[in-house]
């Protein structure tokens, strides 16, 4: 009995991991047309919920980015003048920005008019993830929109500074750009664990 209770456990453990990763999908997923505004060439994306929120971004079955949102990663420094400023952000395989997108914010376009702002997201298009992102030295501001200014810069910054430590830091290869993240190897772990637990039941039991 002990084998068996370990598969049915072994079981229930798995579809829940399934039906967990389905209902945050569904909550927290962007349409792969809003991704392809950062990394254009792909065909398929997959939302990834630990250790942080972000996706991987494929091509012929192969990692050609990643994106992420700066209010995911740092919602607390991602706010702007009058509200939060979500931010898309892609990274290229080379750890370099592929492209900034500015989904939504609530600036006052009489402060910042859309053409400054699409103007001042450009800068960051191909810079490394290691650049400084300093006003007035790697990056130029927005006259008179200092509060914005920062928030975007700080939120680009910060957001990518915790993606390269958790995330491009912490890969492990098994090709040139292909890895399995953390939670599929922790889950695969459990289920193995799990499994041999009631193969052991079942030839020990009297």
């Amino acid at each position: 009995y002990a084998g068996l209770i370990t598969i049915t456990i072994s079981y229930i453990y798995n579809i829940s991991v399934r039906v967990r990763y389905k209902i945050l999908q569904k909550k927290f997923e962007l349409p792969i047309e809003t991704i392809k505004q950062v990394i254009p060439e792909t065909d398929r994306i997959k939302l990834i919920f630990e250790p942080i929120l972000y996706y991987e971004v494929y091509k012929d079955k192969k990692i050609v980015g990643y994106a992420f949102l700066t209010t995911d990663l740092v919602p607390k420094i991602s706010i702007g003048y009058s509200g939060p400023i979500k931010i898309l952000v892609g990274i290229c395989p080379d750890n370099k920005i592929s492209k900034i997108k500015i989904i939504e914010h609530q600036e006052t376009p009489q402060y910042v008019p859309e053409n400054l702002l699409n103007k001042f997201i450009l800068q960051f298009n191909n810079k490394s993830i290691t650049d400084k992102f300093v006003v007035s030295d790697d990056i130029n501001g927005i006259t008179g929109a200092t509060i914005t200014t920062n928030a975007i810069k700080d939120a680009i910054k910060e957001s990518i500074s915790i993606f390269s430590e958790k995330i491009l830091a912490k890969k492990i290869f098994l090709t040139k750009k292909q890895y399995i993240p953390s939670d599929q190897i922790k889950n695969s772990l459990i289920i193995t664990i799990l499994f041999l637990i009631s193969i052991y039941g079942m030839f020990n039991y009297k």
